[in-house]
């Protein structure tokens, strides 16, 4: 009977791995993507002096949070503008090389941001089977509509628009027209 159960339970071990693995991947995503976050808009905020940046920044860092709250527990987190995955690296310097160049431009990064966070929250919802993660990532995905409504709202009001990178243009105009 035992030898059965020690089966049983390297089975269940191999089955659950790769959902766990998936689950941590997903939550390692995001947390990657709500530092990203803060860490640009900081930085842009000390550039423009723009309060969108600042404002949202403030939000960012408590969805952070809510991505800790959801692993329980702290993320291993590096310096501002540091990031251990090299890709999440090279994409930050390529933000900040393009926000110091003027505002209009780190208003784009910002919306870019908030793009590319709608679209990662989405494929991480969609391929999540636990209730609490989904939970926080849909909370994450309002925040995130409304950050992008924000920059783009701003943009129009210096003259420039923003087209999405991310979203399908179905998406991003329902987005836009508070339709989601």
């Amino acid at each position: 009977m035992k030898k059965y159960f020690t089966m049983i339970t390297m089975l269940m071990a191999l089955i659950a791995a790769p959902v766990m693995a998936h689950a941590a991947d997903n939550a390692t995503l995001i947390a990657q993507d709500e530092k990203l976050a803060p860490d640009v808009y900081q930085k842009l905020y000390q550039r423009w002096q723009h309060p969108v940046f600042l404002n949202i920044s403030q939000s960012e860092s408590r969805h952070l949070a809510s991505v800790e709250r959801l692993r329980g527990a702290a993320l291993l987190i590096s310096a501002a503008g540091k990031f251990s995955d090299p890709d999440t690296q090279s994409l930050y310097n390529n933000l900040m090389t393009k926000g110091e160049k003027s505002l209009i431009d780190a208003l784009q990064v910002g919306a870019t941001i908030e793009d590319k966070d709608i679209f990662d929250l989405n494929n991480a919802i969609a391929s999540s089977n636990n209730p609490r993660e989904q939970q926080v990532y849909n909370n994450l995905l309002r925040g995130s509509y409304k950050h992008l409504n924000a920059f783009v709202r701003t943009l129009h009001a210096e003259g420039s628009d923003y087209q999405a990178h991310y979203l399908s243009q179905k998406d991003y105009d329902e987005i836009l027209n508070n339709k989601r």
